[in-house]
């Protein structure tokens, strides 16, 4: 290909990248939008628990198993 071709290839490319981009906007409403829940893991004794679902645990990971709340990984 001549750098010629690859020019007209190109604005080919970008014609068509404006052409179609509206089409792939995706709106929001307040339907789409979840409230994320936060909590943190609780030592009781030598098991860690979640505190917004009681899920048990050795491991201390940012998000819990059992509900899906964010924990930020730290035992407290």
């Amino acid at each position: 290909m001549t750098l010629t071709g690859a020019k007209i290839e190109l604005k080919k490319f970008v014609r068509l990248k404006t052409t179609l981009e509206p089409a792939f906007v995706e709106v929001l409403t307040s339907d789409d939008v979840v409230i994320a829940k936060r909590g943190r893991w609780e030592r009781k004794g030598y098991h860690l628990h979640c505190s917004c679902c009681d899920w048990s645990t050795d491991l201390a990971t940012p998000y819990c198993p059992g509900c899906g709340a964010y924990l930020g990984g730290d035992a407290k």
